[in-house]
């Protein structure tokens, strides 16, 4: 039987870090070939030569003729993110989550489609992810938790128990949300925050403890 093929959205740096990842045999939910990497350009031969990683064109140009059945959309910025996920649905592939072999999944936590879940991250007893979210390296999850939709969790984030990241929220790295906090939808939170209290959609708070980020001035742009 012919082996179904996955390609990898994205040609960053995040991008190269999955397809590495991909030459573990362990880490594939599906039994896929890896085509290579669809970015709007192709990247930089120095940038993708030491991983092997081919360029098989932009979206317009892949999309034309797809010659996969699965992807995974490598791309950190959740906005991105969506509307590429979104795309490729509409096209008819299917989203595949990725877990690296060295991360702790709870028998009990729940992953949707499309996530990548990185190398030693940690998800405890009754977590809920949901479809496109990015757990990074080192990451912790706690019980009870629930992560929503296109979340990205950059590495060595701790969310503790009972937290509630809502969709399209970053997770800088090495920031700690603490037991029972809710991130509203597309807030981002500094990295090295410390969140004691709730955060609210679309706000960036940083510092510790975790302050809101007053915007700018035009003046001051």
């Amino acid at each position: 039987m012919e082996r179904p093929n996955l390609v990898v959205l994205g040609a960053g740096g995040f991008a190269r870090e999955v397809w590495s990842l991909l030459t573990e045999e362990s880490l594939l939910a599906e039994n896929v070939t890896a085509l290579g990497l669809v970015s709007p350009e192709e990247p930089a031969r120095n940038s993708t030569v030491s991983i092997s990683a081919p360029w098989v064109g932009n979206d317009e140009s892949f999309l034309a003729q797809p010659k996969a059945s699965f992807y995974v959309v490598a791309i950190a910025d959740p906005v991105t993110r969506m509307r590429v996920a979104a795309r490729y649905d509409a096209a008819g592939l299917h989203p595949l989550t990725l877990v690296h072999p060295t991360a702790s999944v709870g028998s009990t936590v729940k992953l949707g489609s499309g996530c990548i879940i990185g190398a030693m991250a940690s998800l405890s007893a009754n977590v809920r992810v949901g479809n496109h979210v990015h757990i990074d390296r080192v990451a912790t999850v706690g019980h009870d938790s629930v992560i929503q939709d296109f979340v990205t969790v950059h590495p060595a984030s701790v969310i503790a128990g009972g937290v509630h990241v809502a969709s399209g929220a970053v997770i800088g790295s090495n920031a700690s949300i603490l037991q029972g906090r809710r991130v509203g939808a597309g807030a981002v939170v500094g990295a090295g925050a410390v969140v004691t209290h709730d955060v609210h959609e679309e706000v960036t708070v940083a510092g510790v403890p975790a302050r809101r980020m007053k915007a700018k001035k035009d003046t001051d742009l």
